[in-house]
C-alpha cells in the first residue's frame, strides 16, 4: 500500500558517514566482544576480506579458516569520521551491510573475456567467452591488465 496520511512511509535511515578508501572502522573482536583498540581503514579491511585466491577462498569458508579468521564477513563495524570527529551514527553493521566490504567478501566473479578477431573468428564477430569463477582480488587484477573489463548492468 502507498504511504498516505493514515500509513506514512517509514522515516529514511539515520545516514552513514562517507566512505572512502581511507575511511577508518573499529572492529568488534569476536573473541571478546570489546571494540578493538586501533581502526582499520576500508583499504585494509578489504585487503583481509578479500581472499587472495580460489584456494584460499575455500579454505576461509572451512571450520578452521573461520575459527581462526580476526575478521569475517559478520564481524561487526562501527565508522568513523574524522572530518566531523564522530563515529557513524547508523551505529555498529556487520562488514556485508557496507557495500564496497560486500563486494570484497564477494567469494567467486565471472567475467567475459572479450577477444575479438581471433583467427577462428573469420566472421567478424565478437568472440565473447565467459571465465571463472574468479576471486575478487584476481578479477581486479584482470581489469587492471586490461584482460577483462567491466560493465555495469541494471541491477
Amino acid at each position: 500500500m502507498p504511504p498516505s496520511e493514515e500509513n506514512p512511509s517509514p522515516p529514511e535511515p539515520t545516514p552513514s558517514i562517507p566512505i572512502h578508501l581511507q575511511t577508518p572502522f573499529l572492529y568488534q573482536n569476536r573473541h571478546t566482544g570489546q571494540p578493538s583498540s586501533a581502526p582499520l581503514t576500508i583499504r585494509q579491511l578489504c585487503r583481509i576480506l578479500c581472499p587472495p585466491s580460489a584456494a584460499a577462498s575455500t579454505a576461509a569458508t572451512n571450520s578452521h579458516g573461520a575459527a581462526n579468521a580476526a575478521i569475517t564477513p559478520q564481524t561487526l563495524l562501527l565508522g568513523f569520521d574524522p572530518a566531523t570527529n564522530q563515529y557513524d551514527p547508523a551505529g555498529w553493521k556487520m562488514a556485508v551491510s557496507i557495500p564496497i566490504l560486500r563486494e570484497a567478501c564477494g567469494m567467486l566473479w565471472f567475467y567475459e573475456d572479450r577477444n575479438y578477431g581471433s583467427a577462428d573468428n573469420n566472421e567478424g564477430n565478437n568472440n565473447d567467452v565467459t571465465k571463472g569463477p574468479v576471486t575478487a582480488r584476481n578479477l581486479a587484477e584482470l581489469m587492471a591488465g586490461g584482460k577483462c573489463f567491466f560493465e555495469k548492468r541494471g541491477y
